[in-house]
């Protein structure tokens, strides 16, 4: 009992003899190891002018390479006949003062063109990815064939030479499939669209509302009414071919279909 008495007073003479204020305090204690691992500030302003450089050149990087990759390449013509070879293979023919642009990635994802002008394309071949080109005025889409397109600014006209072209002019947007010997003209200000074979005329006032067809098959009829009047018709099959040339002015489609009827014995269907 004297022993274990003796051992305690010993204990309390140690932290007695020893103890300083705060010294064993948790807070304080913190607040020490805290300051002793504060970077100076001029250590702190290095880091942060290193972290913003960083950025900066990872922005610059990014946009150095965005950029790159979406630039656009544009092809002129000083004199008739320049020849220009596109990453597709496809052969392009300027005419003078012509202009032909599209991204440095043409080819890639998709075969697109911008043209002002007068230019002659023969197209490489590629059913995955169409030609198109695109005028102020219209859009013409072909997978691979030869044609000319001449664009004046104030409309634009189509010439082709083989293969299967479509041509979409921007206002109506009426879209026609043209074919080696046809051509489609197109005036923006008047709204006129008249497309031409061999054989056969076509030709759309939309301003007038007036419908002009000369020797022109039942299926390319109902084709274009169908687009015009966003309506569904039926032919049957055996009709499609049959040909006819009149002119509608100012009638709407049921109006339109009845003279046809009448006057072909047809059995042209308007779909409810």
């Amino acid at each position: 009992m004297e022993d274990n008495e003796r051992k305690w007073k010993e204990a309390i003479g140690f932290v007695t003899k020893h103890y300083k204020e705060n010294r064993f305090n948790p807070d304080t204690a913190w607040k020490q190891f805290a300051r002793n691992r504060t970077l100076s500030p001029g250590i702190k302003k290095q880091a942060v002018f290193y972290r913003v450089a960083a950025v900066i050149i990872v922005l610059l990087i990014s946009g150095i390479v965005y950029f790159s990759a979406n630039r656009n390449e544009t092809l002129l013509a000083s004199i008739d006949g320049t020849v220009y070879l596109l990453p597709d293979s496809t052969r392009a023919t300027l005419q003078k003062d012509a202009r032909l642009e599209f991204n440095s990635r043409f080819g890639e994802t998709n075969r697109s063109v911008k043209m002002r002008g007068q230019i002659r394309f023969d197209v490489a071949h590629d059913l995955r990815k169409p030609f198109i080109v695109i005028t102020p005025t219209a859009t013409v889409r072909v997978t691979g064939t030869s044609f000319e397109v001449d664009e004046s600014g104030n409309g634009t006209q189509l010439r082709v030479t083989s293969g299967n072209v479509s041509f979409t002019p921007i206002d109506p947007s009426l879209s026609f499939a043209c074919t080696a010997g046809m051509s489609a003209t197109y005036d923006a200000a008047a709204k006129t669209i008249a497309v031409v074979s061999p054989e056969t005329r076509l030709s759309v006032d939309a301003m007038n509302e007036t419908f002009a067809f000369e020797n022109v098959p039942l299926k390319d009829v109902a084709d274009l009414l169908e687009q015009f009047f966003s309506a569904t018709l039926s032919i049957p099959e055996e009709e499609r071919e049959w040909t006819i040339t009149t002119t509608f002015n100012r009638q709407d489609l049921h109006g339109i279909i009845e003279i046809i009827n009448l006057t072909l014995d047809s059995h042209i269907r308007v779909a409810e």
